[in-house]
């Protein structure tokens, strides 16, 4: 494989296919309607394609931040039984990523054989489950979350810091300042600045890190003393799930209530 396609840690992945479409939705990062072109191939340089295969992307569902650039291209999918699929199935997939470079790879957890006359209303459901589990992990996060705050960030600047574990995937911790619009919990008042890090490296392992911006607004969920970022200071935000678009304020101000 070549040096520069990146690799991601894979975690263990229950045999979810039995399951329902709730449970697939939770495992999956990436959820996208496609068509299967080949298989024993694929887009990327790997030694062994005897579970891989080409699938074109027709559609997005989940993850347009890391899929949007391959509407309507083909990627590899890692099936997990790839004697059960056939060029030119269509289905709704539920993956997630398994390496990014010189092409995108996924892991396929579930699949959803469907015709094109469906699409239209798996796509609905899909989107109607996923806004509802959503607010119940926003809810559950603003309950154990220290400080929810909206804010527009004044400043960014590079931390002076090494990276804190024997890795190659710096970082690259980074420094915003923001002030403080309104207060939904905790003691911060309306004009108080906020000091937050965030990963602003591109590798793979930290594409769910926000990457903030002079100007940018939204709504900030801050937690105080996270271990696995002791050494790290400020208040640390590394997931998207912590830092949500300005226009999610009244969602956060009914649920907080």
């Amino acid at each position: 494989m070549k040096s520069q396609i990146k690799t991601c840690l894979l975690f263990f992945m229950l045999p979810v296919f039995c399951c329902g479409q709730r449970d697939l939705l939770k495992s999956a990062d990436l959820v996208f309607q496609g068509e299967v072109l080949k298989l024993y191939t694929s887009t990327i340089d790997w030694d062994d394609p005897g579970d891989l295969g080409i699938v074109k992307v027709t559609n997005i569902i989940e993850g347009d931040e890391l899929l949007r650039n391959y509407l309507q291209k083909n990627i590899t999918v890692k099936f997990r039984n790839i004697k059960e699929v056939k060029p030119g199935q269509k289905a709704i997939f539920y993956t997630n990523l398994w390496l990014s470079g010189n092409g995108l790879a996924v892991t396929e957890i579930g699949r959803k054989d469907t015709d094109d006359g469906g699409m239209d209303k798996q796509r609905e459901e899909i989107k109607a489950m996923r806004m509802q589990m959503q607010d119940d992990s926003l809810r559950e996060n603003l309950r154990i979350t220290d400080h929810v705050v909206t804010g527009r960030v004044l400043s960014v600047k590079k931390l002076a810091l090494q990276n804190l574990k024997e890795s190659e995937h710096d970082p690259v911790w980074t420094e915003a300042e923001v002030e403080v619009d309104e207060s939904f919990k905790g003691d911060f008042k309306k004009g108080s600045r906020v000091k937050v890090t965030f990963a602003a490296s591109n590798d793979i392992m930290w594409v769910r890190s926000p990457k903030f911006k002079t100007g940018q607004s939204g709504v900030w969920l801050l937690k105080k003393n996270q271990e696995e970022f002791q050494q790290v200071p400020n208040f640390i935000i590394a997931d998207s799930s912590r830092f949500l678009d300005v226009r999610k304020r009244e969602s956060v101000r009914r649920l907080i209530q």
